[in-house]
């Protein structure tokens, strides 16, 4: 294992546990960033995991798109994918798109007449 990257999952972990939202998705961006090489998946922490999938609960839609973002990124290794099923990441998943799915569509044109108010 590489002592540097599970350092630095753990320092991007703690970041996920503050108030600041800012904070938190630069947290969560590194880990997504972390995710996308194949090579770094050992280096996760079981905790960290568990600090992605808890933030799928999260009321905040841009924290859940970037948790469900290094969670597809780690989904490309068996034995991460393993550990994420073990932690029912996949039952949260569909939670989250059924929520998606059933939110008013916003066309073009009123995003652009929103923008311009």
């Amino acid at each position: 294992p590489s002592y540097r990257r599970i350092r630095l999952c753990n320092f991007l972990q703690a970041k996920t546990m503050l108030r600041d939202v800012k904070v938190k998705a630069e947290g969560i961006y590194g880990l997504w960033e972390m995710s996308l090489r194949q090579e770094n998946h050992p280096d996760f922490p079981d905790s960290t995991l568990q600090v992605l999938v808890h933030q799928l609960r999260s009321s905040n839609i841009q924290l859940n798109i970037l948790a469900v973002y290094a969670i597809w990124g780690l989904s490309t290794s068996a034995m991460t994918r393993k550990k994420l099923v073990d932690l029912d990441t996949v039952e949260l998943l569909y939670k989250l798109l059924n929520l998606a799915l059933s939110q008013k569509i916003i066309t073009q044109r009123e995003q652009v007449e929103d923008e311009l108010e």
